[in-house]
């Protein structure tokens, strides 16, 4: 709807031509990338040396420790403190480059380990918030053939949504009313947590029309090997009748987030259509 009038981009994701090619002086980046936050500072980096070099003022280390700290923030928890399979060559540059920045003023005092370590911390931490407003925290939507899908992610595995509903009833409930204001087809949670030491993906879908249904289906068939997809909790979640269909899985093939299954599920409703 607003394509027309983006007058620039820096974006991580798939180029998907919905930005115009002509952006002027402002940038358009779209590359692969395990952050987005590394394709920005990559992109500042040249302005930002020569900013830092022309100045004279002895709060210049500062400055550029309190703003390189904001823009490492993003780079380490998108690539897993620079070890995830996300992670890109872009990705190890920039975040070298903003540590550079911080160790130049804190030197050893800073720790990249420990900052990741607090910020991810930082992001559990969604007991407080109520279930809509963690369906929405980290939410993306997309239309397509008439059908809209809305897909959430969280740090959090789906018993705690049902827990803090009280019941699955109450769950099933809010999640209703939260896609019938969206005007979804299909609603999506894709939930990720550390289970000890190991790394644990839960996925949930709901489809809510004829098109929903016919495209939930088409995903499952299409994608159940590829995602590693095995019942969740005995099938507790999933139901097949009126035009609606639901389902919960295990996602075995932890390597495969979002980015992946965002797509897998936008060319199943293509194929449904």
């Amino acid at each position: 709807m607003y394509g027309s009038r983006v007058v620039g981009c820096i974006d991580h994701h798939d180029e998907e031509h919905k930005v115009p090619k002509d952006t002027g002086d402002e940038p358009r980046v779209i590359q692969p990338c395990g952050s987005c936050g590394s394709l920005v500072v990559d992109y500042c980096k040249d302005a930002w040396t020569k900013l830092s070099a022309d100045s004279t003022g002895k709060e210049s280390k500062t400055w550029d420790y309190e703003v390189a700290s904001v823009a490492y923030a993003p780079i380490l928890i998108d690539t897993g403190n620079v070890m995830n399979d996300k992670t890109t060559p872009t990705d190890i540059a920039s975040a070298q480059y903003v540590d550079n920045l911080i160790k130049a003023e804190k030197g050893d005092e800073f720790n990249a380990v420990e900052y990741w370590t607090e910020l991810r911390e930082a992001k559990q931490s969604i007991d407080r918030l109520t279930i809509p407003e963690i369906l929405r925290k980290d939410y993306k939507q997309w239309n397509e053939s008439d059908n809209t899908l809305g897909i959430s992610s969280m740090i959090k595995t789906l018993s705690f949504l049902l827990k803090k509903a009280d019941n699955k009833e109450h769950f099933l409930q809010y999640l209703r009313k939260y896609s019938e204001e969206r005007g979804l087809s299909m609603c999506c949670i894709m939930a990720s947590f550390h289970d000890g030491n190991d790394y644990t993906r839960e996925l949930f879908l709901w489809a809510f029309n004829e098109q929903g249904v016919k495209a939930a289906k088409q995903f499952e068939k299409d994608s159940k090997e590829e995602l590693g997809l095995e019942e969740w909790n005995g099938g507790d979640l999933d139901f097949d009748g009126n035009n609606e269909w639901r389902k919960a899985w295990w996602q075995r093939k932890t390597e495969h987030s979002r980015k992946r299954v965002a797509p897998l599920m936008r060319v199943a409703i293509e194929r449904a259509g």
